[in-house]
């Protein structure tokens, strides 16, 4: 299962944060998306649990979201100041590239139907901003919050 937005502009900044599980673990795996392939990437890579970013270039991998545990996964597409944060721990910063996500895709490719991602997403919500401390802190506990996380 998937789901995917029409186009529509979202261009960086792009900032999402997502509540999320990762039922299984597949290298390559895709659990965003932008409205083409890897346009805005969040994906399971490298080693398990291994989350990593990708525009035109990858990020580091974040291993903070063990399989099968429901944790908050935020990530900022901006170019040489993305970043990928599992809850509360710290950022993987990169320079991911300058693309767009130009749409939204869940759990696949933005441009075919391969590498489904099983996970399973509470709340996802999609700003196109790169947010301040203050604004990421706010979204960040109002997510925790909610789900006690």
């Amino acid at each position: 299962n998937f789901m995917k937005s029409a186009p529509f502009t979202y261009n960086q900044p792009e900032f999402v944060y997502l509540v999320l599980k990762q039922v299984t673990w597949t290298k390559n795996d895709i659990i965003v998306d932008g409205n083409t392939n890897l346009s805005g990437t969040l994906r399971q890579r490298a080693t398990t649990p291994g989350l990593m970013i990708y525009v035109t270039a990858y990020s580091g991998q974040n291993d903070g979201l063990a399989v099968n545990t429901w944790g908050i996964v935020r990530y900022l597409i901006n170019g040489a100041s993305s970043k990928i944060t599992i809850n509360g721990n710290a950022p993987v910063t990169a320079d991911v590239g300058t693309g767009n996500m130009g749409g939204i895709t869940l759990c696949k490719r933005g441009d075919d139907n391969d590498f489904f991602g099983h996970v399973k997403i509470a709340e996802a919500i999609f700003r196109n901003a790169a947010d301040d401390a203050t604004t990421e802190a706010a979204i960040y506990a109002y997510l925790k919050n909610k789900y006690s996380l």
